[in-house]
């Protein structure tokens, strides 16, 4: 049996006439083609066996699958993060210049035109992950048979593979938590060597993991939470909160290392939009996302009625959609969308109570607490890394 992972795509060749099949467990971190290239480095005519699923996460600049939407989207963000850095008082940002300087598809640079065809491919294919992920491999000469027109019953075998798999991350999690802190040095030559055992990698993640959050005490909870991209969200929230006066200096240091590495000083526009966070800290501040981070206030779609009306008009979605990835729908609700703006900030209402009102159920909802668990704490380190930073700077 072989159980292919990310790590295989091309240039693996199994030839030997060894194994009796493959099992290939993708969640959509892959493209498409790349899921077909990891379960063809077998190369005997044996089944292959396959789950995945139905969508995946992943989506590339607004998520869209029309290359023009995608580049306009993109052209009108990286114009938007450029004139906030401006406002900001960033002088760096004042000679920036893009490879191109219009949203016109005519004048986009070859580079540019590349990266938006094969973004929209990808977007169209994550959106219907699964069933274009099947359509390619009959594409290619398998015969595909759908679990469910098998005779067998996998339920027993699914729940005795969840109990596994889970079993395994927590130790993995656990591992990773007891490994050693090791000083810059070693941390330095662990990342730049390629031959890691397990124990060296468990290490290498442990501190990466304390040089994130400023802490040498890394908890399971906390290695899995920075596995399911805890980090970004943290980062965004601190910057929106008591991390705002230094927000100028972080963009400042992002802008500067990315013209460093440009040609010519001419910035590639996808990369200031991945590494600037100004404008989605813009757009949450105006959309009044900071009511919701009161843990005594109270929220249910009437008193939320006015909120979701501002936010849902054509040019609001439109504009929503470029900064932050999502589309607010017909059947979304008020506390639905709040809901997913907080998580991008690693929040969520907190469901209260229900009221009756004029004959209805309405559900109550109170407001985040910023530092409950383990964000005060970190949120202290990182100011206080910051502050040491502005005196040195200004020293």
């Amino acid at each position: 049996m072989v159980v292919c992972s990310p790590v295989i795509e091309t240039g693996v060749s199994i030839d030997v006439n060894h194994f009796d099949s493959v099992y290939v467990l993708s969640h959509g971190v892959q493209t498409v083609n790349s899921v077909c290239q990891s379960m063809q480095r077998v190369r005997s005519n044996i089944p292959r066996y396959v789950w995945c699923k139905q969508w995946s996460p992943h989506q590339i600049g607004n998520g869209s699958n029309d290359i023009k939407s995608l580049l306009a989207s993109t052209h009108k963000l990286a114009s938007a993060q450029i004139g906030l850095l401006q406002k900001m008082g960033i002088t760096e940002a004042n000679d920036v210049s893009f490879y191109e300087e219009s949203e016109d598809i005519k004048s986009c640079s070859p580079s540019l035109i590349a990266w938006g065809k094969r973004a929209v491919i990808i977007n169209t294919e994550n959106s219907k992950f699964a069933e274009t992920l099947f359509k390619k491999c009959e594409q290619i000469g398998y015969q595909v048979l759908d679990i469910d027109d098998l005779e067998n019953d996998y339920t027993q075998i699914k729940k005795e593979f969840k109990e596994v798999k889970e079993k395994n991350y927590k130790d993995h999690t656990k591992r990773t938590s007891n490994s050693p802190n090791i000083d810059q040095k070693s941390y330095e030559e662990l990342k730049e060597r390629k031959d890691l055992s397990d124990e060296e990698e468990e290490t290498l993640k442990k501190a990466e993991i304390s040089r994130c959050y400023l802490t040498e005490k890394v908890s399971p909870q906390m290695v899995e939470k920075h596995d399911k991209g805890w980090l970004p969200k943290l980062q965004l929230l601190y910057y929106l909160t008591v991390g705002e006066a230094h927000l100028k200096d972080k963009e400042k240091r992002n802008l500067t290392q990315l013209k460093e590495q440009s040609d010519n000083g001419e910035l590639f526009k996808p990369d200031i939009c991945k590494s600037t966070l100004g404008t989605q800290l813009f757009f949450l501040n105006y959309l009044d996302i900071l009511q919701f981070l009161d843990p005594n206030a109270e929220f249910d779609k009437d008193s939320l009625q006015k909120w979701y009306e501002k936010i849902s008009t054509p040019v609001m979605k439109s504009q929503i959609k470029t900064v932050f990835g999502f589309w607010i729908g017909e059947r979304d609700t008020a506390i639905s969308v709040a809901q997913r703006f907080l998580d991008k900030l690693d929040l969520g209402l907190i469901f209260d109570r229900r009221e009756r009102r004029k004959g209805k159920q309405v559900r109550i909802y109170k407001g985040c607490n910023v530092n409950s668990e383990q964000r005060g704490k970190i949120f202290e380190r990182w100011l206080k890394r910051d502050e040491a930073n502005f005196m040195n700077e200004a020293a």
